[in-house]
Formats: structure tokens, sequence, C-alpha cells
């Protein structure tokens, strides 16, 4: 993997090896995908274990960019909203807002997973219908690989069939030396609306 053009024409033999099956369950993710990042508001309660760590992440998303995360882990809470290109956090003190490098980069990494993420998919195959706590979902799996080998991931993607949307995801992570195992289950409600967090206000100086 020293030499440029191993690493470039690798992944492009093994495209062409790709039986048309596979291409196509690829193409399905990546519109799965496309369409959940469109669809209206929805919330997603994620269940994460890494080592002994385990962590609650329950987000509201308003498509395209808007939303509100809420992540627990022991007795600590931590949040943050993102409305168009301003960002609130709150760390148990009360919302405030982010600087604006901070709510830069935030804007930068959710707007740049839409377009990064579907290049990291490989090693895809569809097994077909499975049931799963009583609905009969569109399974397809795949793996998520970051450049340089600093993590990467297994997913099963759980897909409803009439909606074309995501149900569930379920995450065997890696970072460095750690694994993690994360769940994820998404819920479609077109009630959920995101408005801008009172903040405190600023102390009054002397």
């Amino acid at each position: 993997m020293r030499a440029p053009s191993l690493a470039l024409s690798f992944p492009l033999a093994f495209a062409a090896l790709a039986s048309p099956a596979m291409a196509d369950c690829k193409d399905d993710i990546i519109a799965v995908m496309d369409r959940s990042s469109l669809a209206g508001p929805y919330r997603t309660e994620a269940a994460l274990t890494a080592g002994e760590r385990k962590a609650t992440i329950v987000s509201q998303v308003v498509p395209p960019g808007d939303l509100h995360t809420k992540m627990t882990v022991g007795s600590v809470t931590k949040e943050m909203m993102k409305i168009g290109d301003q960002v609130w956090v709150n760390e148990g003190k009360g919302w405030r807002l982010a600087p604006p490098a901070i709510a830069a980069r935030i804007g930068q990494m959710t707007s740049g997973i839409k377009t990064v993420a579907p290049n990291l998919i490989n090693d895809v195959d569809c097994p077909g219908a499975r049931t799963v706590e009583g609905r009969s979902l569109t399974v397809y799996t795949y793996k998520m690989d970051v450049p340089g080998g600093k993590a990467s991931s297994s997913n099963t993607l759980y897909v409803d069939p009439e909606s074309r949307l995501p149900a569930k995801i379920t995450v065997e992570g890696r970072t460095g030396q750690m694994k993690s195992l994360t769940e994820i289950s998404y819920v479609y409600d077109p009630k959920i609306v995101l408005t801008a967090p009172v903040t405190e206000a600023p102390a009054k100086q002397p």
C-alpha cells in the first residue's frame, strides 16, 4: 500500500470485479441515505457501548440540516442544537451560543457526511427481508473504512419496504483498538419542530 498506484488501482479493480447485484445493493443503500436526508422530521434513539462505557443518544432531525442531539453518559447529559447556521450547546449549565468557528465546523461536518459517506461504503450485501420486532424489513449489510485505517465499521441497515426509509441501523465500530456497538432506531414524526433555545443572560460587569 506504499505505492500510490496500488492504493488507487485496488479500489478500481475491486469495482470492476464486483457483480451487478453488489453494485445494485450499494446504489440502493446510497438511495436510502439520500432519501432519509430529505424525508420529513424524524427522531433517532441510539444505544452505544464501547468497552465499559455506555451512552444513549437521542436526536431530533429536521432535514435538510437542523438537529437537536442529547447525549447521556452515566449521570451526565450534554446537548447540541443546530438551526440554520447557528449552533447552541448545553453542558448542564444552560444553553449558550457556540463560537462561530465551532458552529462552522459542525456545519461542515453535517454537510460533509452526505458527500463523503457514500465513498466509504464497501463489501456490500443484500440478504433480503428479515422480521425485526414484528416488522418485515429489507436488510443491507456493508462496511465503511476511514482512509488511513484509523476507524472502520460493519453495518446492518434495516429499511422499511414501503417508505424505503431507514428503520434501524446496527453499527459494529472500531476506532484504534477500541471496539463499539451502536444500535439506532428511527421514528418519523411530522410534528417535530425545532425552535431556538433560551440562552443564559450574559453576566453583568461590576
